[in-house]
Formats: structure tokens, C-alpha cells, sequence
């Protein structure tokens, strides 16, 4: 008789990672359909062949280098979950010093533009955390723009339009005008070695930012910086390599009080500029 434990443990000891348990346990409840209470409640409970089954083929396509999130279909930012596919970047936690960087400047009636969306992990969580700001999303990607539509929906969060958007090209409108604009651009240099798990399974055009990585943020500081309000602020996500680069770029602009903020790992992370 196999149990609900029997999967978890052979699951932990075939993950060669720090996390093991962690990513054993969310295979389990994944394949088996329960909850983290229904484990704990009943851990020695047996388990259908088909369940065995699914739990396996689950398993191989986490040893075979498939990200977590992918399997799972679903992973968590700042406190909530998003819906996750290969077409959308898996958030990440840096990305969450981004959104609590933003959220200290804003208020409701705020204007905000989030470029290169992606998921919707950054506009959706600001428009949730802020009640009654307005939220642009600008995303190129039709399948992109999709999923964060479908987490709009799923997270019932309101005051959101999603439009289809190219970063690198000037302002649908160049008379509008924003309160905050944040993006998580594509930042990647072209000849930049990635892990399997990120090169083979997200999607490159949320990953590469042409030559030297910098191409849309050379292009958001030249289009998108003279269509803040007065007072209003750009922030970015940018590569731990980067935050000097970029910084230059807003600097050259016109741009005011340009600083870094760095993550808890101790990496330059967010480039703010007003």
C-alpha cells in the first residue's frame, strides 16, 4: 500500500534542491487534488494508482528541469496567487521590493502604467494594495496579456485596462499622463548565459533586452519619462549589474533624484527617478 507520505519522501529525495520538501509537498497536492490540511490531517491515507500515476509523471517533469510554477499552473506574489504559464515570467520575490517601493508613492485618484506586464504580478498587486488608483497595463504579447487578464478576474481586482503595448515604441496617446510609471522590462543581454530552467521554459521576449540588455530602458527614459505628471516618479527592475546603467540613462534624461534601492540580497534591484 503506498501513502500520501510514501510519494512526498521519495519525491523529496529525487529534487536536487534546497527547497525539496517544499517543491515535494506541491507536487503532492498537485496530483492528488488536496489541500496542505488534508495532508497534514492524513498523511498515511493511501493513494489510487491512478493518483500514484499522476504524482510520477508530475515528478519527472520537475527532474527534467520544468519550473515549479509551470507545473503547478499558479505561484505566489506579495501574499496572493497568480496564474502562471510559458508565457508569462514566473514573479519573482525581488520583484516584490519593486511593488512595496511603488506603493510609498501613491495615493488614490494616482494614474499608473505598468510596462511590460507580463502576468499582471505588478499592476494587479499595486491596484489591490492602493484602492482607487487607475491602472494601465501595457504588455506586447497577446498570450501575456491573457493570462493577466484572466488574474484581473481571478483576484477581483479593479480599476485595471490592459492594452497591447510595444515598450520600445512611443506612447499610444503622447498627451497622456501618469502619476507612477513602474516596469519589470525585458533585461537580459543577448549573449548572457541563463539556467536551463529559465532559457528552455520562459518565454525569451520577457527575457531579452537586446545587446547589452538595455534596450527598453533606453527606450522607456526617452518616450515614457516626459509623460510623468509633476512629481511623479519611474521606477524600474533592473539586472544586480545594471542599476549604474540605467541610472545614467534617467540622469541624461532630465530626470531628478535618481537613486538606487537594493534587495535583501543585498543587490542594487529598483532605480528610482523622478
Amino acid at each position: 500500500m503506498v501513502t500520501r507520505r510514501d510519494l512526498f519522501l521519495r519525491a523529496r529525495i529525487a529534487i536536487p534542491e534546497d527547497n525539496a520538501a517544499f517543491e515535494a509537498r506541491e507536487l503532492l497536492f498537485k496530483a492528488l487534488g488536496i489541500k496542505k490540511e488534508d495532508y497534514y490531517l492524513s498523511p498515511a491515507s493511501p493513494v489510487t494508482e491512478e493518483d500514484e500515476k499522476a504524482f510520477f509523471i508530475l515528478l519527472d517533469r520537475r527532474l527534467k528541469g520544468e519550473p515549479l510554477a509551470h507545473i503547478l499552473g499558479e505561484w505566489d506574489f506579495y501574499g496572493r496567487t497568480f496564474r502562471v504559464t510559458k508565457d508569462v515570467l514566473i514573479p519573482r520575490p525581488e520583484t516584490e521590493e519593486l511593488c512595496s517601493t511603488a506603493l510609498k508613492f501613491l495615493k488614490p485618484g494616482d494614474r499608473v502604467l505598468d510596462l511590460c506586464s507580463g502576468s499582471g504580478c505588478i499592476g494587479i498587486t499595486l491596484a489591490l494594495e492602493c484602492p482607487g488608483i487607475f491602472v494601465t497595463m501595457g504588455e506586447i504579447s497577446d498570450a501575456a496579456k491573457a493570462i493577466s487578464e484572466e488574474n484581473i478576474r481571478l483576484l477581483k481586482a479593479k480599476n485595471i485596462t490592459v492594452r497591447h503595448e510595444d515598450a520600445l515604441l512611443p506612447p499610444l496617446d503622447p498627451e497622456e499622463r501618469f502619476d507612477l510609471i513602474v516596469s519589470n522590462p525585458p533585461y537580459i543581454g543577448l549573449h548572457e548565459s541563463l539556467s536551463g530552467d529559465v532559457s528552455d521554459y520562459e518565454p525569451s521576449l520577457a527575457l531579452f533586452g537586446g545587446e547589452d540588455g538595455l534596450d527598453f530602458y533606453r527606450a522607456i527614459t526617452q518616450y515614457r519619462l516626459p509623460t510623468l505628471t509633476k512629481g511623479g516618479h519611474l521606477l524600474f527592475e533592473c539586472g544586480e549589474k545594471q542599476a549604474r546603467s540605467v541610472s545614467a540613462l534617467l540622469y541624461n534624461a532630465g530626470a531628478k533624484n535618481t537613486h538606487t534601492l537594493y534587495d535583501l540580497s543585498g543587490k542594487a534591484r529598483v532605480v528610482i527617478a523622478e
